[in-house]
C-alpha cells in the first residue's frame, strides 16, 4: 500500500521490477489533438478580354485544433508510468513527465513533456485515474525529496 492509501492490483501484463499497477481499464479510446488548416482565398478577378483575367488577393490560413480518434486499447497506471496498449500503437508516459491532468466522469487528458500534444483517454472514469496519478506523482516527489535530504 502506498502512503496515499491506494492498493496495488493485478495487471494482465508483465511489469518491470519494483513496478506495481494501481489502475487498469480495457476498451479505452485514445484521442489526440490534431491541427487542421483551412485555406480561404480572398480577392477579386477581372476579365480584361480574350480569356485573360487579372486578379488580386491573398490566401488566408485558419488553424483549428480537433480531437481525432487514434486507437482503442487498454490503459494502466503504475507507480512509474501510464501505459496505453492499443491495436495500432502503444504509448508510455513516465509519471515524472506529466505536467497537467484534466478529467471528468468519462475521460481525462494528460499533458506530458515527452508527447508533442495533449492526449485524451475516453471511456474511462477520468476522476479516478486523475486521483490515482496525482497520488502516485505525489509519492514520486516525496521519494525524490527524501533522497535529496539524505
Amino acid at each position: 500500500q502506498v502512503n496515499g492509501g491506494i492498493v496495488p492490483m493485478n495487471c494482465p501484463f508483465i511489469l518491470k521490477k519494483d513496478e506495481q499497477c494501481f489502475a487498469y481499464k480495457q476498451s479505452v479510446s485514445l484521442y489526440e489533438s490534431r491541427t487542421k488548416y483551412e485555406h480561404i482565398p480572398t480577392g477579386f478577378m477581372v476579365d480584361i478580354g480574350s480569356g485573360v483575367e487579372v486578379g488580386m488577393g491573398k490566401i488566408e490560413t485558419i488553424a483549428t485544433d480537433q480531437m481525432k480518434l487514434v486507437d482503442k486499447g487498454e490503459l494502466s497506471v503504475t507507480n512509474q508510468c501510464v501505459y496505453f496498449n492499443g491495436t495500432k500503437l502503444n504509448r508510455v508516459i513516465p509519471l515524472e513527465d506529466i505536467y497537467s491532468i484534466q478529467a471528468n466522469y468519462s475521460c481525462f487528458q494528460i499533458g506530458s513533456r515527452n508527447e508533442g500534444r495533449k492526449i485524451t483517454f475516453n471511456r474511462v472514469n477520468g476522476l479516478v485515474f486523475r486521483a490515482t496519478i496525482q497520488l502516485l506523482i505525489g509519492e514520486l516527489q516525496n521519494d525524490e525529496c527524501a533522497e535529496t535530504e539524505v
